[in-house]
């Protein structure tokens, strides 16, 4: 009996064990789980949220790595020390070529790596507002249907009594089913937004998170336009590299032999020549972005003036249709009527602020937009803005 006692009793220890170790490895996933959704997101912590969580960047920081790396490897090979000689070894023209081009590598990958940084900030930014506007979409189509429910309402009552024509009931009906049907468009509109947005800064899908930043709109201060085009071209990644490439072309002129083998000298004079053009190119690519994104500036700017005013003309609007409300000189459906167009005329004119926020922060640093669209997903139609 002692001998079967003193076999039973270390199974408690060893279940113990078993439930911690489960419980140790399940933990993560309970925490996952138990993690609340963001509730308030603001645009600088969704920008850091979306720095840290970027897998691109972080293979870009690991390029980085690998050049400096390289480089090194470039750097250690350059042994060669000039003294008096029968002949002339080429071999230290392909080790001295070797850390130039090592050298330029390693610049150019860190050069990526701040523009990837840029880019993924301007893409936050039109993601942040992107949902923004889908939100604002949604508002305006649930207030369109308000006003095609009140109008159906009418319609029905009107066509019992004979005051109206089957066709216009009908046309009511259909005006009434369209709304519907632009509300979930919207909506979906809203949760994909919402979607991209969450992807990008490491949120769960079905977190709804209350982006409480909204753009300001400051119109741009520039002097001299030449003034902005001289600040780019000397901080593009782009002008950079393509000016990078013809200075190793041009050291390449004087060493025969930097490619292994020797190479004519015509053939390194129109690899020089090669490389000035692809410079003098960048930078008139360079210049043309700079010139488009200021016209564009310019240009949303005067709508913005023309937007405000017509604002101010629908708010007009609907006080004077609430007031005439107020003596029953007009119906309910026509004060839902002066809502919806106040509230298009809104989502109009935000459309035009978060689009110049977007420009303006492209006009600082081209680059950053480059490939990418300048239009903000979720930005619908239906407001009336053309982005």
């Amino acid at each position: 009996m002692a001998l079967a006692l003193n076999r039973r009793r270390p199974l408690w220890p060893a279940l113990l064990s078993a439930v911690l170790v489960l419980l140790l490895a399940f933990a993560p996933a309970l925490a996952r789980a138990e993690e609340p959704s963001v509730e308030g997101l603001t645009l600088d912590e969704a920008i850091g949220r979306a720095l840290a969580h970027s897998l691109s960047l972080r293979l870009a920081n690991l390029e980085v790595e690998k050049k400096e790396a390289l480089r090194e490897q470039a750097a250690e090979a350059v042994t060669f020390t000039p003294v008096q000689r029968a002949s002339y070894d080429p071999s230290f023209e392909v080790k001295w070529y070797g850390l130039l081009s090592a050298d330029l590598q390693w610049q150019m990958s860190k050069k990526s790596y701040a523009s990837a940084e840029d880019a993924l900030v301007l893409q936050t930014c039109q993601k942040y507002w992107g949902v923004q506007a889908a939100q604002e979409q949604v508002q305006v189509a649930r207030l369109a249907l308000e006003c095609a429910e009140v109008a159906a309402r009418n319609a029905r009552a009107m066509a019992r009594v004979g005051a109206i024509a089957k066709t216009d009931l009908e046309g009511a009906e259909a005006r009434l089913e369209q709304t519907r049907r632009t509300l979930a468009a919207a909506e979906a509109t809203l949760a994909g937004a919402y979607q991209e947005f969450n992807r990008l800064v490491g949120l769960a899908p079905e977190d709804r998170p209350l982006l409480v930043d909204t753009p300001k709109y400051r119109p741009v201060e520039v002097a001299s336009i030449e003034h902005e085009i001289a600040r780019v071209l000397e901080a593009s990644p782009a002008v950079w590299q393509a000016e990078q490439g013809r200075t190793l072309a041009e050291w390449n002129l004087w060493m025969a032999y930097a490619g292994g083998s020797y190479q004519p000298y015509e053939a390194r004079r129109t690899e020089v020549e090669k490389a000035q053009v692809s410079a003098a190119e960048a930078r008139q690519a360079t210049e043309q972005v700079v010139r488009s994104l200021y016209s564009s500036l310019r240009a949303l700017e005067e709508r913005y003036a023309a937007q405000e005013q017509q604002v101010a003309e629908k708010q007009e609007k609907l006080r004077v249709t609430q007031a005439k409300f107020a003596v029953g000189m007009v119906t309910r459906a026509d004060v839902k009527a002066a809502e919806l167009e106040l509230a298009q005329a809104r989502a109009a004119l935000d459309d035009l602020v978060r689009q110049h926020a977007y420009l303006k922060l492209a006009f600082q640093k081209p680059w950053a937009a480059a490939g990418g669209g300048s239009s903000l997903s979720g930005t619908g139609s239906g407001s009336g803005s053309n982005q």
